[in-house]
């Protein structure tokens, strides 16, 4: 508990500082001490992740060894599968439509709110068609490697940009070094404790939480309002998937009702020192309805 309260609290203070941009790296350097501290802390700061990584590995290493349990992650395998394809019979697809119809719409689903989450956070546009042909075409080759599902991951996109990622070079890279830690890597991820990893995803997942849009939407209609704080409940207290689908039912349920519940307005027209005008008689009261006239 120590240990993740404590990287918890440093991530956030790293990630506040970067934020208010509480230190200026602007400023003329007056020395090479000053610019050396410069560098190094721009470092520290950008590979806060990696430096809590390290540090809780060593901290987990010492209190193994000195015959004390902590969660770590353990025996990873390394390597990869060879590329393989399995072949199934009608009778077996026929079954896997429903549930593969299921995941394909609840993984997209949450990718494109990820995305564009992201996007209208750093002002750019994302086209829903070219991300599903991404998003296809990824599955269709990690099939011939056995993985799971592929999709955007709302914790792994968080850290990512919380490390200071700027465009897909990113995830080349991550890519890449994902390959080399599994073929080369893999003993030194034995050490890193759970409380570690755990801390880095709720700080990065922080950042995605804007109570200040939900107050925005209660002021313009309080109908997306309660959407909105409905699915964030959900999701926060039972999951991810489950907050999705409750966000589309609540969602389809108002559009639905609005469409069977119209707004009517009964019209009157305005004395001719208001201008003679066709007002909602609720909102002006000297508005006269008109027989025959709606």
């Amino acid at each position: 508990v120590f240990l993740g309260l404590s990287s918890w609290i440093m991530l956030y203070l790293v990630r506040e500082i970067k934020r208010r941009k509480i230190i200026k790296f602007n400023q003329p350097d007056r020395s090479l001490f000053h610019k050396i501290l410069r560098i190094a802390i721009t470092i520290s700061l950008n590979a806060s992740n990696l430096i809590a990584i390290l540090l809780g590995a060593l901290i987990a290493r010492s209190i193994t060894l000195g015959g004390s349990t902590i969660q770590i992650v353990g025996e990873v395998p390394s390597g990869i599968l060879p590329p393989s394809f399995v072949s199934l019979g009608f009778s077996q697809c026929v079954e896997l439509v429903p549930a593969s119809m299921a995941i394909a719409f609840v993984s997209f689903a949450g990718n494109w709110a990820i995305a564009k989450k992201y996007a209208s956070a750093n002002n750019y546009s994302v086209d829903a068609t070219q991300e599903l042909i991404a998003y296809g075409f990824s599955n269709i080759i990690g099939v011939l490697f056995n993985s799971v599902v592929v999709s955007g991951g709302l914790a792994r996109t968080a850290v990512n940009v919380e490390s200071g990622a700027k465009s897909q070079v990113s995830g080349c890279i991550t890519a890449v070094l994902i390959l080399m830690s599994l073929l080369l890597l893999t003993s030194f991820f034995y050490y890193i404790p759970m409380a570690v990893l755990s801390a880095i995803i709720q700080v990065s997942i922080v950042s995605m939480i804007d109570f200040e849009e939900m107050v925005s939407a209660y002021k313009i209609k309080k109908s997306d309002s309660l959407v909105m704080v409905v699915t964030f409940l959900a999701t926060f207290f039972v999951g991810v998937t489950d907050g999705l689908f409750v966000g589309i039912i609540l969602s389809l349920s108002m559009i639905f009702h609005s469409t069977a519940f119209p707004h009517v307005a009964h019209l009157g027209k305005l004395p001719p020192s208001e201008g003679s005008h066709f007002k909602d008689v609720n909102r002006f009261s000297s508005a006269q309805q008109i027989p025959w006239v709606a």
